[in-house]
């Protein structure tokens, strides 16, 4: 139960979160009350592919943060070896965890595994776009919900 009287979020938090399932993935005040509701509703693979969204989410931030580091620095090795590592472990989250066709997970394995990072980086990008797909029906009933929460139009001024 939370201590707080009303919503953590305004009018205009749900205004945008309303627009569609991407906009709310990409705030993560917006990712928090989305896993919140998704918790809440006991819809446990749909907070599965969230978390797969949000490692995805990481893993091409953090690459895209270490792009500037030199091919042959030790830093960039192992940066180079944590992300080949990373990509793996994502892959094998996806397959025993989400609901992708055969033919994504074996094609999104196959690119992790000739270990070609521009390569891995567009496919980690196409399962994440994947996972918002996924996620999109049940994006229409948190908004719904989130919708039922907002106060009255007329009484927010008198």
């Amino acid at each position: 139960m939370s201590c707080s009287a009303g919503p953590s979020y305004t009018p205009d938090d749900i205004e945008k979160w309303s627009l569609n399932v991407n906009v709310v993935l990409d705030s993560p005040r917006g990712r928090r009350k989305f896993k919140e509701f998704l918790s809440e509703w006991d819809l446990e693979d749909d907070e599965k592919t969230l978390q797969f969204w949000e490692k995805c989410n990481a893993l091409l931030h953090e690459a895209h943060q270490n792009k500037h580091l030199k091919k042959h620095d030790k830093a960039a090795k192992i940066h180079h070896d944590r992300f080949e590592k990373e990509a793996i472990a994502l892959v094998e989250y996806a397959e025993e965890h989400l609901n992708f066709d055969v033919a994504q997970l074996r094609e999104f394995r196959q690119i992790v595994e000739k270990k070609d990072v521009q390569q891995t980086l567009k496919v980690i990008s196409r399962a994440q776009s994947t996972a918002s797909y996924l996620l999109k029906s049940k994006f229409e009933l948190f908004r719904k919900k989130i919708q039922k929460e907002l106060p009255p139009l007329n009484a927010k001024k008198k």
